[in-house]
């Protein structure tokens, strides 16, 4: 939803039922949403099936991707600069009770560990507050939850192995122009050339 409406400028709700019904929650549902559903969901409003059975035709798309980046043990330099593009989908332990009870500030727990991941959020946005750089998620329990549903996690020190698992979305075209740079001109630039005197 996030990355679409970053891309088309449009904000759309997807079908959380849809999902649940295609990718059960032992599989990666981003792989999931491409083999099963073509990397679209439908909309929140025309998929509202009581039945548990995945269908995948059951509308057209109102959002979509067709590749999915992973970074396993990313730099958290690194997502600096990826998340520029769009939001990130991150892997957290999640397990202690500060966590669980989070409300407000910046979270930090030393109980907390850096390779038992067992909670997905989304990575939307990053800052600072008295001088300690955090990240901020959008968890998925509700707006009760945290800060009005989300959380600030310390930034820099793979707090919690947010920098473990890291993947995102993207859409990417069959025509679009991949330029390489070469002696600073682009390949593209050469190409045009080439295909200028092939025509002579």
């Amino acid at each position: 939803e996030s990355y679409h409406a970053i891309r088309t400028k449009n904000l759309v709700k997807g079908s959380i039922k849809q999902v649940a019904n295609c990718c059960p929650e032992d599989t990666n549902i981003f792989d999931c949403i491409l083999t099963k559903l073509g990397g679209g969901i439908c909309g929140a409003t025309v998929y509202n099936s009581s039945s548990t059975v995945c269908d995948p035709d059951a509308c057209s798309p109102v959002a979509d991707f067709n590749k999915v980046n992973r970074f396993e043990s990313a730099n958290e330099d690194t997502m600096l600069t990826i998340i520029q593009k769009s939001p990130l989908y991150i892997g957290v332990d999640a397990s202690q009770t500060g966590f669980l009870m989070y409300i407000q500030g910046v979270y930090s727990d030393t109980g907390c560990s850096s390779t038992t991941i067992d909670h997905t959020m989304q990575l939307i946005g990053y800052g600072v507050d008295s001088d300690i750089p955090y990240w901020l998620c959008k968890n998925s329990w509700g707006t009760n939850w945290g800060d009005r549903g989300y959380i600030r996690i310390k930034r820099g020190v793979n707090m919690c192995g947010i920098a473990n698992i890291v993947e995102q979305v993207e859409y990417v075209t069959d025509n679009a122009v991949r330029q390489f740079t070469f002696n600073g001109l682009s390949l593209a630039f050469f190409c045009f050339v080439l295909h200028l005197f092939s025509n002579l």
